[in-house]
């Protein structure tokens, strides 16, 4: 990366630090500062590598990983992150004199930062070349949660420093956000027509 693009994503990432102080963004400090952490490490050129995008949705990793075997290979989803590692195993060069080695069997490792609903499908090796699908699934319909509000117990007999009760009922799950919402905007235009 240009020192050019390196000083773009400072600025960028300064910018959104002050919009996450912002009072009412919460929990969403963590995942600029990881995004920032993950792209100013250094994209090796080892082993050679294509990201192939097909469609909207779908991704295609390609890995050149010729010499290696499946099981010098492994590839696994840490949480946000696809990690594809190899770690060639030592070979018998005894007896073995090389007039030109240019392919190289050394230990690598790849990450690959993974956005919101994507998912990993399963690895295939083929023909020297590790193929890793990615998909993003469909947004899931985000429900409405009624939170219920109850009398704070203050005696001395209640040990907890919440509310009485936090059970929640099962039909407080069942509004769906967009219903929620048009629900509101007719009511928010019926009292500005009066």
């Amino acid at each position: 990366m240009s020192q050019q693009d390196k000083d773009t994503f400072d600025g960028l990432f300064s910018t959104f630090e002050e919009i996450l102080r912002h009072p009412r963004i919460l929990g969403l400090s963590p995942v600029f500062q990881d995004l920032r952490t993950f792209v100013s490490q250094e994209v090796g050129k080892y082993p050679p590598h294509n990201v192939i995008k097909h469609g909207e949705n779908n991704w295609l990793v390609e890995v050149a990983v010729a010499g290696f075997t499946c099981d010098e290979l492994d590839v696994e989803v840490a949480g946000s992150t696809l990690q594809i590692t190899g770690m060639a195993t030592p070979e018998n060069l005894e007896g073995t004199e090389y007039i030109h080695r240019g392919v190289a069997r050394r230990d690598f490792h790849l990450t690959f930062k993974l956005g919101e609903r994507c998912q990993v499908g399963e690895a295939s090796y083929q023909s020297g070349m590790l193929l890793v699908p990615i998909e993003r699934t469909p947004p899931v319909k985000k429900m409405i949660r009624k939170i219920s509000i109850t009398e704070y117990d203050r005696s001395p007999a209640h040990d907890g420093l919440g509310p009485k009760d936090l059970e929640l009922e099962e039909d407080q799950f069942d509004t769906d956000v967009d219903e929620h919402l048009e629900e509101m905007a007719k009511d928010l235009e019926e009292r500005s027509e009066r």
